[in-house]
């Protein structure tokens, strides 16, 4: 039987890398593992690799999930795709079986640890993951842990000023004069932003997301001891970040008598990487907790398209002190790499507590922005 990463390989279900990283790591299980026990093995890392492959981070250990999972593999290792029915199944249980007694009797230490002992995999809190992937999750959840916990940075009294004058005395305006006023759910959205050190925002298309970052940013720059030097805008991509600075110098182009709001329509926004710092030669970001970056406020459009390993690198250069906002639609434009981070930090259901605080937008209001 050709081993199931050369036919998931060319079936066009597992790309190269992982092929070679699963062949890679049968080879260091092979001196204290049997053949069937490497065999399992192989069926169990290919089925994590195809669960990555469509955004999960991790595989749940339990017999019946990994035996499902394991039956995937099976049937796209077979040339024509077909379901062998209950054979098939009872296979993939047994592979199932095999990997997880073969593992709980350390025969796959080589390559399988635990949080306190690093591997090429983990295995913790019941679930199967690459190392890589569990320790940036674990570095976005501590991080963002930490911003949501962090004291509040406005007082009451100060944001109540703020709102008034850039929602009321001195409304924001576009190109044609006309008042671009906030929704109540973007306004909302709006005081939670200025009164947390984290927020989220998500919406579709049309929903206001611009409108809303415009009257975010004037507001931002009035706050006590806000530059606007220290703020930056990144997106993932060079597209998203020209369509965030031209959506965004239209949305406030009604308000350049006033400094501050001129200075926010004409804030450079960047990729995420120049933001960072990516080095093409080291495979690594510049920026890091010892080189952080030089920003009080930070926001992040189309934060969709941010895989884990970029939020974590983001997260990790973030100063301690800075605002985070996250914006984009959880619905669109799904990270490269496995992790859907925007979506794991909304509420399961409308009303409940989220992760960190969040607000969507559900009103399409394509006319108003």
């Amino acid at each position: 039987m050709t081993p199931p990463p050369e036919t998931l390989l060319a079936h066009g279900l597992l790309d190269h890398a992982d092929a070679r990283l699963v062949q890679w790591m049968c080879g260091r299980i092979r001196a204290a593992a049997n053949t069937a026990e490497v065999i399992a093995f192989t069926h169990v890392v290919c089925a994590l690799c195809l669960a990555r492959s469509e955004g999960s981070l991790a595989v749940p250990l339990d017999l019946e999930t990994l035996g499902a999972l394991t039956g995937r593999v099976l049937e796209g290792s077979r040339k024509d795709g077909a379901h062998a029915g209950d054979g098939s199944d009872a296979e993939a249980a047994t592979h199932a079986r095999l990997f997880l007694a073969a593992a709980d009797g350390g025969r796959y230490a080589a390559v399988l640890g635990s949080p306190a002992m690093p591997r090429p995999l983990v295995r913790a809190d019941g679930l199967l993951a690459f190392h890589r992937d569990w320790y940036a999750e674990r570095v976005v959840a501590n991080h963002l842990a930490a911003l949501r916990n962090a004291p509040r940075p406005l007082a009451s009294e100060r944001l109540d000023e703020i709102l008034h004058e850039t929602l009321v005395s001195r409304r924001l305006r576009g190109r044609d004069g006309a008042s671009l006023d906030l929704t109540p759910r973007q306004r909302e959205a709006l005081e939670s932003a200025l009164r947390e050190r984290v927020f989220v925002l998500a919406g579709g298309p049309g929903t206001g997301k611009t409108t809303w970052t415009a009257a975010w940013l004037r507001a931002i720059l009035r706050l006590p001891g806000v530059s606007p030097d220290r703020i930056r805008l990144c997106a993932p991509t060079g597209r998203a970040a020209r369509r965030l600075a031209e959506s965004l110098g239209a949305t406030l182009a009604g308000c350049a008598d006033d400094p501050r709001d001129l200075a926010a329509a004409n804030l450079p926004v960047t990729t995420l990487h120049t933001l960072l710092g990516w080095n093409t030669r080291t495979g690594r970001f510049a920026r890091t907790p010892d080189d952080p970056l030089d920003a009080d406020v930070l926001l992040l459009d189309e934060a969709s398209m941010a895989d884990v390993h970029l939020m974590a690198a983001l997260l990790r250069a973030l100063p301690q002190h800075a605002r985070l906002v996250l914006a984009g639609d959880p619905g669109q434009l799904p990270a490269v790499e496995a992790g859907a981070v925007l979506g794991e930090l909304l509420p399961a259901e409308d009303g409940a507590p989220g992760p960190v605080p969040s607000v969507t937008l559900d009103a399409s209001h394509r006319a108003t922005g």
